[in-house]
């Protein structure tokens, strides 16, 4: 049976990749901050947080992986003038989304050593967005 991590398996879009893995005969495992529904197994990870990271993959104990989905990011951005935005704020957002694909790579890599794939999704905001929404 192949394998897969799904970062932010409980949101909308990660929670079908979760669904559509696990119909096609897929053992998947979200990792998420939030359990969802469905077929993949939760394991609780800020997948911006160092050590989150490490202990999700050590709780999974998984020697083999065939694919990762790095899909994980806070989803609401940070409404106000960039004037205003706190570093904290702006760290909590490039965490979850470029940190957290850097980190669950790196974990994931000595995983893959017989193959498999590695999958970042990647927002629209670089092409769309509205203002007062820079985080």
């Amino acid at each position: 049976m192949k394998k897969a991590i799904v970062t932010g398996g409980s949101g909308l879009i990660g929670s079908g990749l979760c669904q559509a893995l696990s119909d096609r005969g897929w053992e998947v495992a979200s990792f998420d901050l939030k359990p969802g529904e469905g077929a993949a197994r939760h394991i609780d990870c800020d997948v911006g947080d160092e050590q989150s990271v490490a202990r999700a993959f050590q709780t999974l104990g998984w020697s083999a992986l065939d694919l990762l989905v790095n899909n994980g990011g806070v989803a609401d951005p940070v409404n106000g003038l960039l004037v205003d935005l706190s570093l904290a704020d702006w760290r909590k957002v490039v965490d979850s989304h470029l940190t957290g694909a850097f980190l669950m790579c790196r974990s994931a890599i000595p995983l893959l050593r017989d193959g498999g794939s590695i999958v970042n999704m990647a927002s629209t905001r670089a092409f769309m967005s509205e203002p007062e929404t820079e985080a």
